[in-house]
């Protein structure tokens, strides 16, 4: 049952029906199939707004094909309401389109340590 309700989150991409998770995928992961440290980074934003949004579907009312044309064309999810400005800046950080200026690990966890959103 609950391969049903989820397979929409997944693409198929090629003959051998691969399924890829592309609303949680960077762009360059999208493009060349690219998988590194900044395209978790890009996902770990994509979760914190999962979280804010008490698990809404990330860019809901979009089919997969539109998510690849809407992240490819450097589209963003929009901030959800009653997010704090802190996480919406790490958010924002998080989808840098280019990944070497997406925050590391470090710089996330240094981040939340300052504003006491984690300890």
């Amino acid at each position: 049952m609950t391969r049903d309700i989820y397979q929409s989150d997944y693409y198929k991409k090629g003959s051998r029906n691969v399924l890829l998770p592309v609303r949680w995928m960077a762009p360059e992961s999208i493009a060349d199939g690219v998988n590194t440290y900044d395209t978790d980074i890009w996902s770990y934003g994509i979760v914190l707004w999962e979280i804010v949004t008490l698990a809404a579907q990330p860019y809901h009312g979009m089919s997969n094909e539109e998510v690849i044309n809407f992240v490819l064309s450097k589209g963003v999810l929009t901030r959800p309401e009653e997010c704090p400005n802190l996480l919406w800046e790490l958010m924002e950080r998080c989808w840098e389109w280019l990944p070497k200026q997406r925050p590391t690990c470090c710089e996330i966890i240094e981040m939340l340590e300052v504003n006491n959103l984690v300890s």
